[in-house]
């Protein structure tokens, strides 16, 4: 192990004591319209994991359509405000990847919010930030 790859482990270790928070994963069956039901091939845990929520920001329009007075049409861009940082050694320990679909709730915060995974995207130290969208319960 790298001095760098050490030190990263105990400042990580450090980071999810002071800023964690205890997490809920329910990795989830994919249905054909909406979530599906638990998967049974992969339980559910409880681990610590850096929540990070960004302010409502309202999107922007693109307007790459505009020519002159006319407008073509309009799109938006979608940001991703709620996110997860989960270290390398907590992730190893669920056991399984992550997949779209899968719930992710915030149990110490008032009215235990959930949220789904979107995306898992692992870094080059091998902690993975959960890109999440907000479920509205």
């Amino acid at each position: 192990m790298s001095q760098f790859s050490g030190k990263w482990a105990r400042l990580s270790r450090q980071i999810d004591g002071y800023l964690g928070d205890t997490v809920l994963i329910v990795p989830r069956l994919r249905g054909e319209y909406s979530e599906g039901p638990p998967d049974p091939d992969r339980p559910a845990r409880t681990i610590k994991a850096v929540f990070s929520l960004r302010p409502e920001v309202e999107a922007a329009p693109i307007d790459l359509g505009r020519h002159g007075g006319r407008l073509q049409g309009a799109s938006k861009v979608a940001i991703a405000p709620a996110t997860l940082w989960i270290r390398a050694a907590v992730f190893a320990g669920l056991g399984y990847e992550l997949r779209q679909g899968d719930a992710v709730t915030l149990v110490e915060l008032s009215g235990r919010p959930t949220y789904s995974v979107s995306r898992a995207v692992p870094n080059d130290v091998g902690d993975v930030t959960v890109i999440l969208t907000d479920e509205g319960e």
